[in-house]
């Protein structure tokens, strides 16, 4: 014991303190602490703090903290936690946090926080949080935030977040979201978005949307939007939309649009082809700028147009 007031009550073989007021009530062995008011109570075995106030309270063994402030009050074992702040409560066994105030508030097993401010409060085990701010709210197990403030509000199990504030608020399990801002408001289960802005506010289960903007908004089960802006704005189930701005502004369910700018707007409808408009209910529309709008009606061939009910147009014009 080396410093003012350190190694005070120490019952145990191999114990060290280095610094003003450290490793002042030891119980165990081989522990160490360096720096001021380091290790101050430690009770178990291989337990290392190293600056100043950090391993304040330590209960278990073979934890490890490092930096001003770090791992002050553990209880569990195999903990570590480097950087200012970090892992500066914990309970449980396993955990990681590095970075300034990571993992700040941690009560679970195997959770990982790495990034300034990452994980800061994860309730839960295997929860994985890496970039600035990721992860920083996390009630769950198995979760997992990749990118600057990706995964910051998480309720839920087996939810994915990869990217710039992906995946940002999400209270479900297996939620999936990969791209910038993607996934950022989630409500249900089984969600999957990638891309830029893709799925970003979605309230319900099994929805998909893959590509820039697509699926931006769905309130539903079962929708998928597949390219740039498809799928936006889906008020609805079982809805699918495919192409560039396909399927957008859709409040029913059952739909299809498939194309560039097609969209099937009304129960059942089909609308396939560039520009293609379905607006009757159990329309179909097939073809360059055809527009139904009666129900149960069809039109194949380009441009046709059928405004009537229980109607049929086949060929051009």
């Amino acid at each position: 014991a080396t410093g003012w007031d350190s190694g005070r009550n120490v019952t145990g073989n191999g114990n060290n303190a280095s610094g003003w007021d450290s490793g002042r009530q030891i119980l165990g062995n081989g522990n160490s602490a360096f720096g001021y008011g380091a290790g101050r109570s430690i009770t178990g075995n291989g337990n290392t703090a190293t600056g100043r106030d950090s391993g304040v309270n330590v209960s278990g063994d073979g934890n490890n903290a490092s930096g001003w402030d770090s791992g002050t009050s553990v209880t569990g074992s195999g903990n570590s936690a480097f950087g200012y702040a970090a892992g500066r409560s914990i309970t449980g066994g396993g955990n990681t946090s590095v970075g300034w105030n990571s993992g700040r508030n941690i009560n679970g097993n195997y959770n990982n926080a790495s990034g300034y401010g990452a994980g800061q409060s994860i309730s839960g085990s295997y929860n994985n949080a890496n970039g600035v701010n990721a992860g920083m709210n996390v009630t769950g197990n198995s979760n997992n935030a990749s990118g600057y403030q990706a995964g910051q509000s998480v309720t839920g199990d087996f939810n994915s977040a990869v990217g710039y504030e992906a995946g940002k608020a999400v209270s479900g399990s297996n939620n999936n979201a990969s791209g910038l801002r993607a996934g950022q408001s989630v409500t249900g289960a089984y969600n999957n978005a990638a891309g830029y802005n893709a799925g970003q506010s979605v309230l319900g289960n099994y929805n998909d949307a893959y590509g820039y903007k697509a699926g931006i908004s769905a309130t539903g089960q079962r929708n998928i939007a597949i390219g740039s802006s498809a799928g936006v704005t889906v008020s609805g189930s079982n809805n699918i939309a495919v192409g560039l701005n396909a399927g957008q502004n859709v409040a029913v369910s059952n739909t299809i649009s498939i194309g560039t700018s097609s969209t099937a707007n009304a129960t059942q409808a089909i609308a396939i082809g560039h520009n293609a408009q379905a607006t009757g209910v159990q329309s179909i529309s097939i073809g360059t700028g055809n527009v139904v709008s009666g129900n149960n009606s069809g039109a194949f061939g380009d441009p046709s147009i059928i405004l009537g009910a229980n109607s049929c147009s086949v060929g051009n014009n």
